[in-house]
This record gives C-alpha cells, sequence and structure tokens, in this order.
C-alpha cells in the first residue's frame, strides 16, 4: 500500500474540508504524524483514503457554456462597434460642403 506524506493544510485542501476537521480525522483514522526538520508535522496517508484527482475535478461544463455565450455576445457588440466606427469615417473623410449640405 502506498502513502503520501502530507501536512494538515494539504490535507484539508485534498479532501476538501477545514483544517480543524483534517485534524480530528487523523486522530480518528490513526494516521502517523512525523515532525519534519522544519517543525511542521506531516501526516502519512495512504492513497486509498485520498480522493482522486477526477473525484475532484468540478463539473465545468455549465461555465463553458457560459462563456462561449459571453464570446459570442462579445463578438456581436465587436462587429456593431466596427459597422459604428466605419460609418464614421465615412463621414469624416467627407468634405466640410458635403457635410453641410447633406
Amino acid at each position: 500500500m502506498t502513502h503520501e506524506y502530507l501536512t494538515y493544510r494539504e490535507l484539508a485542501d485534498r479532501l476538501g474540508i477545514k483544517l480543524e476537521s483534517a485534524r480530528k480525522t487523523v486522530l480518528r483514522k490513526g494516521w502517523k504524524r512525523i515532525q519534519g526538520n522544519d517543525g511542521i508535522a506531516r501526516i502519512v496517508v495512504p492513497n486509498a483514503s485520498l480522493p482522486s484527482p477526477k473525484d475532484n475535478a468540478p463539473d465545468t461544463s455549465h461555465e463553458m457554456l457560459a462563456l462561449e455565450t459571453e464570446i459570442k455576445h462579445l463578438k456581436e457588440m465587436l462587429e456593431v462597434t466596427k459597422q459604428d466606427r466605419d460609418r464614421w469615417h465615412a463621414l469624416a473623410v467627407r468634405p466640410w460642403w458635403r457635410r453641410l449640405a447633406g
């Protein structure tokens, strides 16, 4: 069985729980604690107890749909802005007497 050495903070992040809950989990499961030379405790956590990376991955399909909708909206706004710019440019390059006469 393989293990990982994690700090309480890392364990809490991996499990998606609060720091105090991680401390209680370590006590409840009886996982070994090792004091590092840096003074930080590391917990020997069996890999089977940690969620796999795909379990932690959030569902981003709705976010992707929202971003695609936003991109479409921004492209439409850009096109309208370009048309407005071209219309103003056409007016600006006309001779002054044509602008007065209409």
